[in-house]
């Protein structure tokens, strides 16, 4: 082969390789935009039929996250889309069926906790898409869900916006319903006055309500309680196969 020739068929397939990348990149973007466009119907905590939430698009995009506890997986996944145009989706097993609910629109999951009996999850998240906003949750239990989210200290982004958010470190409930949730921000970043701040919020109704932030000196430990702190792993493959071999409609 001459030297022509060699320099042509690299060129042919360097061009192949930039048009099948392209070519992906719009796959996504456009499973993307098909996840987004359902979320236009549903709230915070609402379940989603499976059709619509689209595991396969998720497990594609290798946007699916599976969830440990003391290295044993958990009978939930995490699903983050937000770099597509989506939204932050819970699957998860309840009586041997998968279902999926719904969180926010460019959201990404931070945190979850799980009760003893791994029935019950505290999923925390936040929006990322644009720019950081408040701690937000979702309280999954085999009953009930519900959304609700932290607001964010006063003294933040004072004047204007200064890329100021308070940023979750733990959280705990103890057996009688009071709990807390510690995050700290980042203030005057732009200036030789940087400093974290620590917050609290507290809690005395197992998490129904939570105070206004409180301003604190650095815990030194995080806050105790019978929730337990999950570690994000790959999901288990037989989660993952009994998820998207599950029909979409009963």
């Amino acid at each position: 082969m001459g030297k022509q020739q060699l320099k042509y068929l690299t060129q042919t397939l360097l061009l192949f390789a930039s048009l099948n990348q392209t070519a992906l990149a719009l796959d996504e973007w456009a499973i993307g935009e098909q996840i987004a466009h359902a979320y236009d119907k549903y709230r915070c905590g609402e379940i989603i039929p499976l059709d619509e939430a689209q595991p396969g698009a998720y497990a594609q995009l290798e946007r699916l996250h599976g969830l440990r506890l003391d290295q044993r997986p958990l009978p939930i996944l995490i699903g983050n889309s937000s770099t597509w145009g989506g939204g932050t989706l819970v699957f998860y097993q309840q009586a041997g069926q998968w279902q999926a609910r719904v969180m926010e629109m460019g959201t990404s999951a931070t945190q979850v906790y799980t009760n003893p009996a791994q029935d019950a999850y505290w999923i925390f998240f936040m929006h990322t898409s644009e720019a950081p906003g408040n701690i937000q949750y979702l309280h999954l239990t085999p009953e009930t869900a519900r959304c609700g989210d932290l607001i964010g200290p006063d003294e933040l982004n004072q004047p204007g916006w200064a890329m100021e958010f308070v940023e979750l470190d733990s959280f705990n409930l103890d057996a009688a319903g009071k709990g807390i949730v510690l995050g700290s921000a980042v203030l005057d970043q732009e200036t030789e006055n940087a400093h974290t701040q620590w917050y609290a919020y507290h809690s005395t109704d197992n998490g129904k309500t939570w105070s206004a932030p409180q301003a604190i000196q650095a815990p030194s430990q995080p806050p105790q309680g019978i929730w337990l702190k999950t570690t994000w792993d790959n999901p288990a493959a037989t989660q993952l196969k009994a998820l998207l071999a599950q029909p979409a409609k009963p």
